[in-house]
């Protein structure tokens, strides 16, 4: 069946290179795979654009595993999908589309608000929340640390981005957690007081519809609404 699939989506790429888009004229459903925060980042921008430009596209966000997008993609059961650089995924095409810095973030009311820059050992002194949709296993913060061979203090954990800040400006507990995402919030944001690896996001599509002409208009739109 995946032979099958691919066999279908060459011909269709195909007989598409010879014929336009028309995104004006387009009835089609733009299929995307992201998490919590890349629908915050990316969905009000782009709806606002395809009201605009091509009315007639309706967007379905949900969340495909990891280790099931390349399959996905050749079914064309999937369009795109934001996530990291999947190095071992020779079959697909991959284009940086947005990069973040992590900051810390704290109510305005906590007693290290007035302060003008964090220390390390005051960041380790502090309460966290740790972002993931696993059950157990280090973020990036704690990698980092680790090579300094230090440990924060995890008091929550939870799996989406977008219910952490909230948590935070009811509480004294820390986020680290991306600029983008922070500055939509009325709170005290920190340089972090060690270095961590850039958010990185990559959008991801199958080679075989790299030139259909649909494929090739959203692309554009969606690398427009996030540019780097």
């Amino acid at each position: 069946m995946p032979r099958v699939q691919q066999a279908l989506s060459l011909l269709g790429t195909s007989l598409n290179e010879h014929r336009q888009f028309n995104p004006a004229l387009a009835r089609k459903t733009l299929r995307l795979s992201m998490n919590d925060m890349a629908e915050t980042l990316l969905l009000p921008p782009l709806l606002e654009r395809l009201e605009k430009e091509a009315a007639g596209v309706t967007v379905e966000s949900f969340h495909v595993p990891r280790d099931q997008l390349a399959k996905e993609l050749a079914a064309n059961t999937l369009d795109f999908a934001l996530d990291i650089p999947l190095a071992t995924a020779p079959q697909l095409q991959q284009q940086r589309l947005h990069q973040d810095r992590y900051l810390c973030m704290l109510r305005n009311g906590h007693p290290l608000a007035g302060e003008s820059s964090l220390t390390l050992d005051q960041y380790l002194q502090l309460e966290h929340i740790h972002v993931s949709s696993r059950r157990t296993g280090p973020g990036l913060a704690d990698i980092a640390l680790n090579k300094l061979g230090r440990r924060r203090n995890i008091k929550l954990r939870v799996q989406h981005y977008r219910v952490a800040p909230l948590v935070v400006l009811r509480t004294d507990l820390a986020l680290t957690v991306p600029a983008s995402l922070a500055s939509q919030y009325s709170a005290r944001l920190f340089e972090l007081p060690f270095q961590i690896p850039l958010m990185d996001w990559h959008l991801l599509w199958h080679k075989n519809l790299h030139e259909d002409p649909a494929n090739r208009w959203l692309r554009e739109q969606l690398l427009a609404v996030l540019a780097v």
